[in-house]
């Protein structure tokens, strides 16, 4: 467990019940809020927090320590999505994003201010102001202090543990510590300037491992359906000038000039491609610091719907025990004559045949490549 959001537990044990002063109060927005917060007697992973006027608003503890995490990276964030600049995330667009991606349930932006707050109260973090490229000033939070923080592989069905890996967009935020400088909201609550990441997190080795703005666009072997699909979505990145690369996923040796990774799969007996599994498992230490998109293809996939759909995202959970993604694409494929036996060639003809949506399948690339500008750090 990462030793901040210890200290955000530790706090969340020790102080339940207790009314609290909202530290916001130090950005002088409106009347000054008081709240206490108690855990969920029907969900242990879930604080309860009422404000002084009765309402509740329920905060999963995954969300809280995705906060803490984002915060360890970028050291910096603007809380709201306030300025007008439109390269800064702010920490509530990168919860939302992070949320969207783990979450079936609608995501409630008001959560934000007290997870800021709990982050603020725990001690390791203050609120103070930030400057945006444009002159604006944004409220923002901040470390106090650096912890170096290890980036653990999650394990299968412990959601906790997965958030403590979560990386989904975590690399756009570099733009806010990039475009951001803080400047002293008060003597007790200060934030220290945080300028752009240019000396990012290291390597094993020590070289610098800040995303360079290439896409890799990574396919499973042998797989000239899920190849071409691979080659459609390139079309889109390039379209939005994103420098893009594709790759038969047996050729990617170094995955660390990539910022942004889409792995298609295309599946065999409703199963991933063995490789597909083995990549991940190999590069889940630095793969696990970039966002990951997937999208699989199949005989499946035509006319899905929602069973399909969740029986997908079984199939999935494979390669998503090992690495989170931001969104998984599911598309038809084609099926030939030579991957029937003669049995089916005879009785399941309609069976043959390319069932790939090109529209769809243009769409999800449009949304993946608006997802990697998101993300994409500000140039060197």
């Amino acid at each position: 467990m990462d030793p901040d959001f210890e200290k955000v537990q530790t706090f969340i044990r020790e102080s339940q019940g207790t009314e609290f002063s909202s530290p916001r109060s130090v950005f002088k927005k409106g009347e000054e809020e008081k709240f206490s917060y108690y855990t969920s007697d029907d969900n242990p992973d879930e604080l309860l927090v009422i404000s002084s006027d009765g309402s509740e608003t329920a905060i999963s503890t995954a969300l809280i320590n995705e906060a803490v995490l984002y915060l360890l990276d970028i050291k910096i964030a603007v809380i709201a999505p306030e300025s007008t600049a439109g390269s800064v995330l702010s920490l509530e667009e990168h919860l939302e994003i992070w949320h969207n991606g783990t979450s079936e349930t609608p995501f409630d932006s008001k959560v934000v201010p007290y997870i800021a707050d709990l982050i603020v109260l725990s001690g390791i973090a203050a609120y103070g102001w930030a400057t945006a490229g444009d002159g604006e000033k944004l409220a923002a939070i901040a470390l106090k202090t650096v912890t170096p923080k290890k980036h653990t592989t999650p394990r299968a069905g412990d959601t906790a543990n997965k958030t403590e890996s979560r990386q989904v967009t975590r690399r756009a935020s570099d733009k806010a510590a990039a475009a951001t400088s803080a400047s002293s909201a008060s003597s007790a609550s200060s934030v220290s300037s945080a300028g752009p990441r240019s000396a990012g997190r290291k390597t094993a080795d020590g070289t610098n491992c800040m995303p360079k703005g290439i896409a890799l666009i990574t396919y499973s072997v042998k797989d000239e359906v899920t190849s071409e699909i691979a080659w459609s979505v390139k079309n889109s990145f390039v379209d939005g000038g994103i420098e893009t690369e594709v790759k038969s996923i047996q050729d990617v040796e170094d995955v660390r000039k990539y910022s942004f990774v889409v792995v298609g799969a295309g599946l065999k007996d409703n199963k991933l491609p063995p490789e597909i599994l083995e990549f991940a498992k190999l590069h889940s230490n630095w793969l696990s610091k970039r966002p990951i998109a997937l999208f699989l293809v199949g005989e499946s996939l035509k006319d899905i719907d929602d069973e399909k759909v969740i029986a997908t995202k079984k199939i999935a959970e494979s390669f998503t025990r090992i690495l989170d993604v931001v969104d998984i694409g599911m598309f038809a494929g084609r099926v030939t004559a030579d991957d029937l036996t003669m049995r089916e060639k005879l009785f399941e003809k309609e069976r043959i045949g390319d069932f790939r949506d090109w529209r769809i399948i243009g769409e999800w690339a449009d949304d993946m490549k608006n997802v990697c500008l998101k993300y994409r750090n500000q140039k060197n």
